[in-house]
């Protein structure tokens, strides 16, 4: 999943102290930082669920995107997409109805990351055009072109 980026695993968090806590932090982050939120919840029949619910940093708050809503109008979504300025308020909409938080990991994506292979090797094409030729790499054909072995910096 967008592997040209790194992403940032957060320690799993499975107190109300240490889940509020990490919420806080959520809103230190600039504008634009956005988290895959992994939350375990406990429902009233004791079953245990994983869903996973994005979280967007904006200069209003943190928006909880719901995933999960059956038969909403849209109108009803933009009032659910309100940015949320209290850490509370951001717990309880990372819960269904009638459902307890048990634990949270967030997974922020980070900065672009560009591989310098992917730029600086070749694979039967040193026009530099970056189209490639969807073959996996040999010996023979890395870093060569029609008129023999070109350099990495050709």
């Amino acid at each position: 999943m967008l592997p040209q980026y790194l992403w940032n695993l957060s320690n799993e968090l499975n107190t109300p102290t240490k889940i509020r806590s990490h919420v806080n932090e959520l809103f230190r982050n600039p504008a634009g930082s956005i988290w895959l939120t992994m939350v375990l919840i406990r429902t009233q029949s004791g079953n245990l669920l994983w869903r996973v619910v994005p979280i967007l940093r904006t200069s209003q708050g943190l928006v909880v995107i719901q995933t999960n809503l059956i038969d909403s109008s849209l109108d009803t979504y933009r009032q659910i997409l309100t940015p949320l300025i209290n850490p509370s308020q951001v717990i309880t909409n990372l819960m269904t109805q009638n459902t307890l938080l048990q634990s949270l990991i967030t997974i922020e994506l980070g900065h672009y990351y560009q591989n310098p292979l992917n730029v600086m090797i070749s694979n039967s094409n040193c026009t530099g055009e970056g189209e490639g030729t969807g073959k996996s790499p040999k010996s023979t054909s890395v870093i060569q072109c029609a008129s023999g072995r070109c350099t990495l910096s050709q």
